[in-house]
């Protein structure tokens, strides 16, 4: 019986993860650019704009696009402005990343795929706020 309660014990905090725990986990990576990451979550296409640049590519297609963007602008810092996490179907999230030269506005939707969140919209723009 105690073997029970303690592998209840276990499972029970997995049970209180938040849904926005996959906004944070993109949040974090595009901060941190860690595009190699990243890449693991992409839907088979991503809706990708970089600026004014409008693409559906692939998910090996959109990985060099943003390894390409982060090459040039490096994040300093990120701050998540929006989260929307009240549909079992699609998250949305919307950062500030603030490079040496700029601040850019990023969002991103994840759509539920049997169970797993992939990203499959990413809109990277200029941002007014510094």
């Amino acid at each position: 019986m105690k073997i029970l309660y303690a592998f209840l014990l276990l499972l029970l905090p997995a049970a209180f993860i938040s849904a926005g725990d996959d906004i944070d986990r993109t949040a974090q990576l595009i901060g941190s650019a860690n595009i190699e990451e990243l890449s693991r979550d992409f839907a088979p296409t991503v809706d990708l704009t970089i600026m004014d640049n409008e693409n559906q590519a692939s998910a090996a297609l959109a990985k060099n696009i943003l390894t390409d963007f982060f090459d040039k602008n490096q994040p300093r810092s990120m701050k998540i402005l929006h989260r929307i996490t009240s549909s079992d179907k699609f998250h949305y999230g919307v950062i500030l990343i603030t490079t040496e030269e700029s601040t850019y506005r990023v969002a991103f939707t994840l759509k539920n795929n049997n169970g797993r969140f992939q990203l499959t919209e990413l809109r990277i723009e200029s941002s007014k706020e510094k």
